[in-house]
């Protein structure tokens, strides 16, 4: 019988290009929902509830990057402790190499903005329950998660990490913060949530003694210095064993440095005016010194916090943020996320990087032998999504409970300076129902990716 192998070689290439063509819609679909997943959550976060401006000061994709950096993080190298530490205040970052990879990182988040400057403490609702949300995941991912602040908002903060609900930590060895001599470990008496895939969000009790399996959550303090930039001896050098062993840095609404080098409020106040009370430390200088190939997220919403040069044009000239041109952040982040409030930014940051997590998970499931469950169905990408976002995104209860902690420590809103659970102005309820939206954005996703 002959051939036609010219209709042959033509049905063949028919063949392959709709293949192709089929396979690329399929790829550019799921990577369209993947986009549409994070934009979702970043629409949640700049509305603009409090009318500063912030909507302009978003940068697309920013929330999407950053969460790839922290959900991809046990993939990458670590840092670790110098060879030598009593030459540790005579090396320059330039000159630190990196260990053999570990699976446990050391994430970085600074936070604090002493804006209720007559007030002992001076520290506001903004930024104490944005940081522990990304510390809860950063925790529930298996690093170990060093929160650094003033000295001045160190009474907040510690309240805020003593009762903090945590789920249990990956089931992978975590190998300790290597320069914390006595961390303030949240994991002691409390308690943890059960976490599975029928989660009620009840509680159990702690029982788990295998240190080996604990990630770390500490809290570090510098004082404001009164001469140059430059801490004491002691002061700088944890700082540069900090910035040693740093695999990620973020910060949550942190005071930044404008221009002139001062850090300002948005009424155009310099924290560090009162000589005699100076409040903040110098912690923006983490950015430069921490390990050449650390990565800098910020989270930020009005223009005065640290990371937020990454768009100081944008804050200069917007017409809703009065003192731009004086209070402007001038040191950037490699990648910005910015929010109506700096709370919310924490929130989707630990969402969205659940949801890389479970992308991930879900992915490995289904190239290993045990892809199926016990009826020989494959494992919804829903499943993975909803273990993670419960593990990494605190719960209203939590979140109200860690704020009533935060004002009996003497936290007080922002905006009005009362000390009450308010944020930014806006009733307690507001922020909750951003928490709300945000675990939904993710846990709704059925999907997106194979």
């Amino acid at each position: 019988m002959s051939v036609d192998t010219t209709n042959a070689a033509a049905a063949a290439t028919t063949a392959t290009t709709a293949t192709t063509t089929s396979t690329t819609s399929k790829d550019d679909n799921k990577k369209n929902k993947k986009q549409n997943c994070f934009d979702n959550i970043q629409d949640i976060i700049g509305t603009d509830a409090g009318n500063r401006g912030m909507k302009s000061l978003i940068v697309p994709g920013d929330l999407e990057k950053a969460a790839e950096i922290l959900g991809t993080l046990h993939h990458g190298p670590g840092s670790g402790p110098p060879p030598d530490y009593s030459s540790l205040l005579k090396l320059s970052s330039s000159s630190w190499s990196s260990p053999p990879p570990t699976l446990s990182k050391v994430v970085l988040i600074l936070s604090g903005f002493p804006c209720c400057i007559n007030e002992t403490p001076p520290t506001e609702t903004d930024g104490p329950p944005g940081t522990f949300a990304i510390a809860r995941a950063a925790y529930a991912m298996g690093h170990q998660v060093i929160v650094v602040t003033d000295d001045c908002n160190k009474d907040v903060f510690a309240a805020a990490l003593k009762g903090l609900s945590l789920p249990p930590p990956p089931r992978e060895k975590v190998i300790p913060y290597w320069a914390a001599e006595k961390p303030m470990e949240s994991s002691n008496n409390r308690k943890r949530r059960k976490y599975d895939d029928n989660d009620d969000g009840s509680e159990e009790e702690d029982n788990n003694n295998d240190d080996e399996y604990k990630g770390v959550i500490s809290l570090e303090i510098f004082p404001a210095t009164t001469t140059g930039l430059l801490f004491e001896r002691n002061d700088e050098f944890r700082f540069r064993k900090l910035c040693v062993s740093c695999d990620l840095l973020i910060s949550c609404e942190r005071a930044g440095p404008a221009q002139d080098g001062k850090c300002y409020t948005m009424r155009g106040i310099d924290m560090n005016g009162n000589k005699e009370r100076m409040l903040v430390a110098p912690l923006h200088r983490f950015v430069k010194e921490v390990n050449i190939n650390c990565q800098y997220i910020s989270i930020g919403d009005g223009g005065n916090e640290l990371g937020m040069g990454k768009v100081i044009n944008k804050i200069v000239n917007s017409p809703k943020i009065i003192n731009g041109s004086t209070i402007g952040c001038v040191i950037p982040a490699d990648f910005l996320i910015s929010a109506s409030v700096s709370n919310w930014g924490g929130y989707a940051l630990s969402a969205s990087a659940a949801l890389v997590r479970a992308q991930e998970d879900h992915r490995n499931h289904h190239n290993n032998d045990n892809a199926d469950d016990a009826d020989g169905a494959i494992i919804d990408l829903s499943v993975f999504i909803k273990k993670w976002i419960n593990k990494c995104v605190p719960t209203r209860d939590d979140e109200i409970a860690l704020l009533d902690r935060c004002v009996v420590a003497g936290c007080r809103d922002g905006v009005s300076g009362k000390k009450e659970r308010t944020v930014d102005g806006m009733p307690l309820e507001t922020s909750m129902q951003c928490l709300r939206d945000i675990r939904n954005a993710g846990v709704v996703v059925s999907n997106p990716i194979q």
